[in-house]
């Protein structure tokens, strides 16, 4: 086993400058209390020194320190930052991130990064954090401090660095850790620097490398830089997301037989927040890169390692055979094996390697063990599917909360996520084994609208947005009024999707004792002072059944008084509130995870002493993205009926419609305020 290496100001030789002038070369061991104690030099005194310049260990493989900056000029930097941006939580001063790809294929990737503090929002920059294998990894911290405003410096102390395990460790050796620190005695105004070096001497694939950088974040960042070292016998393949033209382009130097490619920006703004706005990495000006000029090698690598899994056992064949008895057509089939790898396969993520971590173990192995994570789940779905002569892949995505992966521009493998695409001869369609309370056909809603590699098929696909009806919620309520006011309310909702998964998984983890306050504060929430008589939940263990939630309950005093008029809106029908529209304009486009349908239908009885006065007109209305149409109706003089529908088909509303999408939205929630109103007779 390679040991890891955590270097603390034992990694080089520093210049060591004290206030009196006096500069010399020695090696920092520690920081204790006010003193600085050195190799050579013994004891000083804190008050004693003006500055520590870290120069590069000899081990590192970047051959210069080129971003050392001294206090005074930080300080300067910062303050002129400040008057320019002053309402910010925090300012980025400086980014240098170098990554370098060296001839045997190890590579080495050094991170400079100084800010400063103007609000207690930004101390957690102050708290870093970075994974390692530590199999395959050295880690160099190379400075890590704050400066204060007044120029002097508190340093890390090494021995409060923590290295972590992961906290569950099951059936595999996981070699990957965390080491952490939090820079010491920050406050606001001060300044936090930190450099660290890692090296990876032993890459899982020495021909694989795509180092990325991003450029901007919620607060201003005056300077940032992203180069890329590599021989100069090799290419670099890129793409530029967001950059301005002129800078989109690097600028290539050839020195001392390396190629180098260089980006730098300046004066970003920082991100304001929208409600439902997209993702940084689809916002921010951001450098992918990649050796490779086509996905070839990456189908090659990666299917080799899938179809060396995905063997069907006779153990396999015969589980399958036994999970689809009850099965009548195909569909049926894949369902009953979907639920059964969601509920029976426990998901924990335990991962030793590279093979292992991108595709998975054998499916037989996670079969046996009863657990695996993500791609251990697809590999064994796709092979039980396989077995019953359905044509199933494990594929990989970047579900929709992370962005967009570039993989229509650049062949790189950026992915978060595996899950499965099932091919019949009708249609195709994607399942997520992982989500384990998702009913046949539905798949979490974070991998609608996005696209997926599918190294077996050799393919980039696009996963469709699956329509409306597919996450929708169905209301049935029925409500009688007597004389005295008093209203009984019989409600049942049912659900599909990713509402169905949610609620369905909210009520499967909660105790029964606590099922009758739960429903109470949902009433509660709807209807104040409502008193709970009784309730039903569906199915929340059989994912071949829909789920859904009843219960009836009893309002007193219901409608509200206004003179001889009686105001009386239906309890517990969706009130339309669209936070996504409340600004007045918006920078960035409006998106969801998926689709949304909501339908709802009410009838209402009323007592002979009731006369009905009058009741909203209806509305009908749409526009390229979602369409609405609600309709009150006076079925006798006893009785009134309301019927309504809200589907949204799209999950991206692009900014230049977000006028038209916010008056749209706009007049469905101005509709849902209007009431019925009644008058004794």
């Amino acid at each position: 086993m390679i040991n890891i290496f955590i270097v603390i100001f034992l990694v080089s030789s520093q210049r060591i400058i004290l206030k009196n002038g006096e500069s010399f070369k020695d090696e920092v061991k520690y920081l204790k209390d006010s003193l600085l104690v050195l190799e050579n030099k013994g004891k000083i005194n804190k008050e004693e020194l003006q500055e520590i310049k870290f120069l590069p260990p000899s081990t590192s493989s970047i051959s210069t320190f080129e971003d050392t900056i001294p206090v005074q000029e930080i300080l300067k930097l910062a303050e002129e930052s400040t008057l320019q941006f002053k309402d910010a939580n925090g300012i980025i001063l400086w980014v240098n991130d170098i990554s370098v790809l060296h001839r045997d294929g190890t590579r080495t990737h050094r991170y400079h990064f100084i800010a400063k503090i103007l609000k207690p929002e930004c101390r957690k920059w102050a708290d870093k954090r970075m994974g390692f294998n530590e199999t395959r990894s050295k880690i160099h911290i190379l400075l890590a401090r704050t400066i204060h405003p007044d120029g002097s410096i508190s340093w890390l102390d090494h021995s409060k660095i923590k290295i972590s395990s992961p906290a569950e460790k099951m059936g595999y050796f996981n070699r990957y850790k965390t080491l952490s620190f939090n820079l010491p005695e920050v406050e606001t105004q001060d300044i936090i620097e930190y450099v660290y070096e890692s090296e990876r001497i032993k890459p899982a694939d020495l021909n694989t490398f795509n180092p990325c950088a991003m450029f901007q974040s919620s607060e201003p960042t005056i300077k940032s830089k992203f180069k890329v070292v590599i021989p100069d016998s090799l290419e670099l393949n890129f793409y530029a997301r967001n950059f301005p033209e002129d800078k989109a382009t690097p600028k290539i130097t050839i020195k001392s037989n390396k190629k180098i490619y260089e980006w730098e920006l300046c004066n970003v703004l920082g991100v304001i927040d929208e409600p439902r706005m997209p993702s940084l990495d689809d916002i921010a000006p951001i450098i992918f890169t990649s050796l490779f000029k086509d996905w070839d090698y990456i189908y090659d690598r990666y299917s080799k390692w899938q179809l060396r899994r995905m063997k069907v056992t006779p153990k396999i064949d015969s589980l399958c055979e036994e999970i689809i008895k009850p099965a009548e057509s195909i569909h049926d089939s894949i369902g009953f094996i979907y639920h059964w790898v969601q509920q029976n396969i426990r998901y924990i993520s335990i991962k030793g390697g590279a093979s292992s971590g991108s595709a998975g173990h054998l499916a037989s192995l996670t079969l046996k063990n009863g657990f695996g994570d993500c791609t251990d789940k697809s590999i064994l779905l796709a092979t039980m599917l396989r077995s019953i002569g359905v044509d199933a892949y494990p594929i990989y995505v970047l579900t929709n909360r992370k962005g967009t992966a570039p993989l229509r521009e650049l062949p790189i493998s950026y992915s978060n996520h595996a899950i499965n695409e099932i091919r019949l001869p009708d249609t195709t369609f994607w399942l997520d084994p992982v989500s384990e309370t998702y009913r046949y056909p539905y798949f979490n809603h974070g991998n609608h609208g996005i696209l997926c590699e599918n190294p077996i098929a050799r393919s980039i696909d696009s996963i469709l947005v699956p329509p409306p009806s597919y996450n929708a919620r169905n209301i049935e309520i029925d409500m009688t009024l007597n004389s005295q006011g008093d209203a009984l309310v019989e409600f049942e909702r049912k659900y599909t999707g990713a509402w169905e998964s949610w609620i369905r998984g909210r009520w499967k983890y909660t105790r029964e004792s606590e099922y009758p306050h739960n429903i109470q504060e949902i009433i509660n929430n709807e209807s104040p002072g409502a008193e709970l008589i009784d309730y039903e939940i569906g199915p929340f263990k059989d994912l071949s059944k829909q789920f859904y939630l009843k219960w009836n309950y009893k309002l007193k005093d219901y409608p509200t008084s206004a003179g001889d008029l009686l105001i009386f809106r239906i309890p517990g029908a969706e009130k339309y509130r669209f936070n996504e529209v409340s600004l007045a304009t918006r920078k960035y486009n409006i998106v969801y995870t998926t689709s949304y349908e909501i339908k709802q239908n009410a009838r209402i009885h009323l007592p002979a002493t009731h006369k009905i006065e009058s009741i909203p007109s209806s509305l009908k209305i749409s526009c390229k993205y979602a369409s609405y149409e609600g309709e009150y109706k006076k079925v006798s003089a006893q009785e009134i009926e309301f019927h309504d529908k809200f589907s949204r088909w799209e999950r991206i509303i692009p900014v230049e419609d977000y006028q038209e999408y916010k008056q749209f939205l706009t007049k469905i929630s101005n509709f849902a305020k209007q009431q019925i109103f009644l008058k004794k007779q």
